[in-house]
């Protein structure tokens, strides 16, 4: 089982490629269509995943998607996303207008989907909140090169974050990585408008 921490952004929507699903950034439907119908355009679902994924994340099949809640809408673009299994999830800040509960909804899912199917998760975001525990690895990502690459649990700048009772230690982490860079692109004279960066995290 393994959950990374991939520190980079990733310019996706949401397509399906073989047995990876990709689901991107803020989702706006076009049309008036309901969610049931909407199911039937995507190939392979299967009714009981669908059930359990309509009962956690309290969606009504009979909603008319283009006049939900940008909330609702992201609940229904997570049900048409992993109503049919994958192998490999890739999800590019897919809490964003989830509130509370359905962002951890969504986490104790995909901790489902991998520990009980082996499913590959790389998660981007930029919400910390309970990922020191949800994660296993991290992966930060600058220019197109790999700047760490490690079990999160051995991450040494985190570990001793947290030994010295720091309540954020990932977050703070990340928050020193992405301001030396932005610091040594300005020095080295590139510009440089970035204040913080999206962290993923990937689960097998």
């Amino acid at each position: 089982m393994v959950r990374a921490l991939l520190l980079c952004k990733l310019p996706i929507h949401s397509w399906r490629h073989g047995n990876c699903t990709i689901v991107g950034e803020r989702w706006q439907p076009r049309g008036d269509s309901k969610v049931s119908t909407m199911l039937e355009f995507v190939d392979g679902w299967v009714p009981e995943r669908r059930d359990i994924l309509v009962e956690r994340f309290g969606i009504d099949l009979d909603w008319t998607v283009n006049a939900l809640s940008d909330g609702r809408k992201r609940r229904v673009q997570l049900l048409l996303a992993f109503a049919r299994p994958s192998e490999v999830l890739l999800l590019d800040e897919v809490t964003t207008d989830l509130d509370v509960l359905a962002r951890e909804t969504l986490l104790q899912w995909l901790r489902e989907e991998s520990e009980q199917r082996g499913v590959t998760v790389l998660f981007s975001t930029h919400i910390f909140d309970g990922l020191e525990e949800w994660g296993t690895h991290m992966t930060y990502v600058q220019d197109g090169k790999i700047g760490c690459n490690a079990e999160l649990g051995a991450v040494s700048e985190v570990k001793e974050l947290r030994a010295k009772g720091c309540l954020t230690p990932l977050y703070t982490f990340v928050e020193a990585m992405v301001t030396r860079d932005s610091q040594m692109q300005r020095a080295a004279g590139r510009k440089s408008t970035r204040c913080s960066m999206p962290v993923g995290m990937v689960v097998n």
